[in-house]
């Protein structure tokens, strides 16, 4: 029996707001949701030219093509991986060959929140060609695991369009408004209930004068002390998890930010960050320092890193 491997990512970005009822129970309450926008990426081998085998390869397209017409069909906006690899690739150094690299690269650059990993299988026998697919989705930024689905498959088909494939795979059993229903509501629940995990990391800098057990207030607090306090009142639903904590190193292996401020704009950490350089700089007026402190930023994926200078 031979088989056709076609992996494809799906990345997930927001995309246009509305209120709705919780349940019977709560609907004098009120929750957002957010009905993502799609982007749909076909995934390569290493090194391979994406671009090049997504408009030469027949197949490989109109499976790509009804992966995404089928997010359109429920109401989603879709977003074009293609062009933006275009965009991406005029902006390279002549001679850049590691397509792996700008694939990625086009990904992290884009607002995307969401990553769906689909595999697809096509099968040839004696009764024609079926496709089974699996869908696994992540969260592009902390990379926690948000839904899978079940097998979704084709009942035996004789013909070699891969797109009528898809599409029976798709409708059976209605697989795909399930699986896009579901990951509706696990993403209602992370907005407004659950938020985004980042990785915070207190340092501080070889030769700063000052440690993060340097006592800071008239309490015997230490900058360490008043960090955690802040996280405390900070960390959407107070979600935090401490990691190592040393004179040096303050570490919160997550803090649980929100998705969306009050006014219900995007909220990412580049937010966050924001306002806890803020709040750690004024520590530093609790200190001998007697001023604010003077810090640095390094901020990568969901991982931040802020180092106390002086």
């Amino acid at each position: 029996m031979k088989k056709i491997l076609f992996p494809l990512c799906i990345l997930i970005f927001p995309g246009l707001l509305f209120q709705t009822a919780l349940n019977a129970q709560e609907a004098d309450k009120e929750v957002l949701q957010i009905q993502p926008t799609i982007m749909v990426v076909p995934w390569t081998s290493k090194n391979e030219d994406m671009r090049a085998k997504v408009e030469s390869d027949f197949a490989y397209r109109a499976i790509l093509n009804e992966i995404r017409a089928a997010f359109d069909k429920q109401g989603f906006t879709t977003f074009d991986f293609v062009e933006a690899l275009k965009i991406n690739a005029t902006d390279r150094v002549t001679g850049f060959q590691n397509w792996r690299d700008l694939f990625k690269d086009v990904i992290d650059n884009s607002p995307a929140e969401l990553e769906v990993l689909a595999e697809i299988h096509v099968q040839n026998d004696k009764y024609g060609k079926k496709v089974d697919i699996l869908l696994a989705t992540n969260d592009k930024y902390s990379g926690e695991s948000i839904l899978s689905s079940g097998l979704i498959s084709s009942d035996p088909f004789n013909t070699t369009d891969y797109a009528v494939l898809a599409q029976r795979a798709l409708a059976k059993n209605n697989a795909m408004t399930t699986y896009l229903n579901a990951l509706q509501e696990k993403f209602n629940i992370i907005v407004n209930s659950v938020g985004r995990s980042i990785a915070v990391r207190i340092e501080i800098k070889e030769g700063c004068p000052f440690t993060l057990q340097t006592e800071a207030g008239e309490d015997g607090d230490y900058v360490s002390d008043l960090i955690v306090d802040w996280v405390k009142q900070n960390a959407y639903k107070n979600n935090y998890k401490m990691g190592g904590k040393s004179a040096s190193l303050l570490d919160f292996r997550y803090i649980k930010i929100p998705l969306r401020d009050k006014d219900g704009m995007n909220y990412d950490i580049n937010n966050f960050s924001r306002v806890m350089r803020r709040a750690i700089r004024k520590i530093g007026e609790q200190t001998e320092k007697g001023d604010k402190f003077q810090l640095e930023e390094l901020i990568r994926g969901n991982k931040l890193i802020i180092t106390i200078l002086q």
